[in-house]
């Protein structure tokens, strides 16, 4: 029997099965605020959710794995082991596609690591650990697990190809002086 997955990611759904020869996505919406210390805490918390926060005209973007210069996709161990890790970084503003409004700041870099620090990480567990780095030029947000607020969840994966798809959010407040907040919430499927 195939094993199926949805990734439903920015109005459109991917469906795969069995043997994955599917697109690799790396999107994510984000807005970038004054830093609220009340709203984190209660994102922290668990009394107030990401998604109403990006219903305003949040930035879109969709990082490209085209030909170029890829995203690097790295797994360390199987999804369900202790340690399970995954990482995806791109760095390379062309391959930085954005459906933003106007006044959405340039997207230069993107780091995600899920997983890892002894954690069970498997389909359809959710894990607060590791961290994720976006920057726009010299300016750059980091959220993790010691600070702010940091989720990803696995979706779905297919041992043959370790195809691998999930979905995270995060709030981070602006390296250095913390004034600035970066709310995102995004979805992966890659290889």
């Amino acid at each position: 029997m195939a094993r199926c997955f949805l990734l439903a990611m920015a109005g459109a759904a991917l469906v795969s099965c069995g043997q994955i020869d599917a697109p690799q996505i790396f999107s994510f919406q984000f807005r970038v605020a004054p830093t609220d210390s009340t709203l984190i805490s209660e994102v922290q918390n668990g009394t107030r959710n990401i998604a109403p926060l990006l219903t305003a005209s949040p930035c879109v973007v969709a990082v490209s794995f085209a030909d170029g210069v890829k995203p690097t996709v790295n797994q360390s161990g199987a999804p369900g082991d202790a340690n399970y890790l995954i990482t995806i970084t791109a760095v390379n503003p062309v391959n930085f596609s954005t459906s933003s409004p106007a006044g959405c700041p340039v997207v230069t870099e993107v780091v995600l690591q899920a997983g890892g620090l002894g954690r069970n990480f498997g389909v359809g567990t959710t894990v607060d650990v590791t961290s994720l780095a976006i920057a726009f030029g010299s300016q750059r947000f980091t959220a993790d697990s010691s600070n702010e607020h940091f989720e990803a969840r696995l979706t779905g994966f297919a041992p043959a190809s370790s195809f691998v798809s999930g979905d995270f959010e995060a709030i981070a407040r602006e390296d250095g002086s913390g004034a600035s907040m970066l709310i995102v919430s995004g979805s992966f499927a890659a290889e």
